[in-house]
This record gives C-alpha cells, sequence and structure tokens, in this order.
C-alpha cells in the first residue's frame, strides 16, 4: 500500500486544437484476481501574484473507489472548482493547478491498482474526452510515491510545508 500523487500540474486553458479544457479523467485498473480500493483525493490550487500563499481548494473530498477483478473504472470531474471565489480579488482568470492523490491498494507494482489521468475537452459533460490535452496525461509511472505504508492519504497536503518535522 502506498500514496501516490501526481505533484502539481499546470491546466492549460485550451487543448492544442483550442478548445477549452474543462474535464480531466482519473482512470484506475485493476489487473488482478482480486477486488482492490483505493482512495483519490482531487485539490485545485489558484496562483495569485498579491498572495503570499495560494488557495488550495478541494476539488472532490477523498472518495473510496473499489474496483473488481480484471476490470477498470473511470471518474471525471470538472477542471473548475463548484463554488465561485466571492472576494474583489477575484481568481477566476488565475492559471488553474491540479493535484491529484490516491491511496491504498495503489503503488508503482503492477500487482496493485494502476491509475493514469487525463484531461481536456469534453463536449458531453464529462462522459467522454472529444480532444485530450497530451500535457495533462500522467501514466502510472508518472505518479510521484508520496507514501508508503498504511496511511490513507499523505499526514499533509503535498503544497504545505510539514508542521510536523
Amino acid at each position: 500500500m502506498a500514496t501516490l500523487c501526481t505533484g502539481p500540474f499546470l491546466v492549460p486553458n485550451h487543448t492544442c486544437n483550442g478548445n477549452p479544457v474543462n474535464f480531466f479523467f482519473i482512470c484506475f485498473t485493476n489487473l488482478s484476481n482480486r477486488r482492490l480500493t483505493a482512495t483519490v483525493k482531487m485539490d485545485h490550487v489558484f496562483t495569485h501574484p498579491n498572495q503570499p500563499q495560494s488557495p488550495c481548494i478541494p476539488l472532490h473530498p477523498p472518495a473510496s473507489i473499489r474496483v473488481e477483478p480484471n476490470s477498470a473504472v473511470m471518474l471525471s470531474h470538472s477542471v473548475f472548482p463548484p463554488m465561485p471565489i466571492s472576494n474583489s480579488n477575484t481568481l477566476s482568470n488565475a492559471p488553474h493547478i491540479l493535484i491529484v492523490t490516491v491511496s491504498g491498494n495503489v503503488d508503482k507494482s503492477r500487482d496493485l491498482i494502476q491509475v493514469c489521468v487525463t484531461g481536456g475537452f469534453s463536449s458531453d459533460g464529462g462522459n467522454s474526452l472529444s480532444e485530450a490535452e497530451p500535457t495533462m496525461f500522467f501514466r502510472h509511472d508518472d505518479f510521484i510515491v508520496v507514501h508508503h505504508g498504511d496511511l490513507p492519504l499523505p499526514p499533509h497536503h503535498p503544497l504545505k510545508p510539514d508542521s510536523s518535522a
């Protein structure tokens, strides 16, 4: 068991063909003969030149995903947070940065759940990806091992200093 993370990655405004990047997809693949589970957490980080620390908004709270033997599960999510940010210095035009963290029956080994992330333009509200953006593609091997062990999520957020150290 481990915790894997994409690390922070920039979401471009448009795909290579000019369509808006509006969804990202996370695929969990279980090629074993046993039922496996993982917990996924998605965070949206806003950057703003006048703020010393960027606000980090959970785009999707931790959710448990069960993957049956020899099958796959795909989640789709809007790139933009569901709630508007209300202050005089709106962050809507700021660059969007996402972080995807997965823990549970995942590791760099091939006998557990393999994870990949991709994003781009979806013309049908996130049911399928009409046009992929290559800079948003993270293969399983591209994930960073954040933690080995039994903790369901890292003890701290990847962008915040570890206060226990």
